[in-house]
């Protein structure tokens, strides 16, 4: 009488990984396998984890929780273990496309904001004149209080 033999996985878990947040871990992302090819496909697509937000954005998988899945895949498997006996998992966020809108903008922000500093930066600069030149030059009219200036100007004065 003969008896089928034991089929035996050998696994190699890596040490690191990243992979999408949104994404179950399986066994073939963090293990290399070789075993019986009638076995091979279904260990790789093996599901081991699905992240959940309270895991943070990394994930370890220890050995001691693959074997009993493996075991319940394969019942009576012989498995050899190699290298690492655990794998850190971290979840990646896929990153959305930047705005094309916030670039503009950013860059008025930091072009008006430095000629600002480098007009007010001398101490023999009046300025309050250097304000109302700049609003005359936007907008074409002399105002003597341009408020849209003289709020933080007014502020830091304040409280020094």
């Amino acid at each position: 009488m003969e008896t089928s033999p034991t089929p035996t996985v050998f696994l190699q878990l890596r040490s690191r990984i990243s992979l999408p947040r949104d994404e179950t871990v399986k066994l073939g992302d963090i293990a290399f396998i070789v075993c019986d090819p009638i076995w091979e496909e279904p260990l790789r697509s093996l599901p081991l984890a699905r992240p959940k937000d309270r895991d943070g954005n990394r994930l370890v998988i220890d050995l001691i929780h693959i074997i009993p899945k493996i075991r319940q895949l394969i019942p009576g498997v012989l498995i050899e273990p190699m290298g690492h006996n655990h794998t850190l998992v971290e979840l990646v966020v896929t990153s959305t496309k930047p705005s094309r809108l916030w670039f503009p903008i950013v860059w008025l922000l930091l072009f008006f904001g430095s000629a600002l500093t480098i007009m007010n930066f001398h101490a023999d600069v009046n300025m309050l004149e250097v304000q109302i030149r700049i609003v005359e030059m936007v907008t074409g009219k002399r105002d003597e209080h341009p408020l849209l200036f003289q709020v933080p100007t007014r502020w830091e004065s304040d409280s020094a």
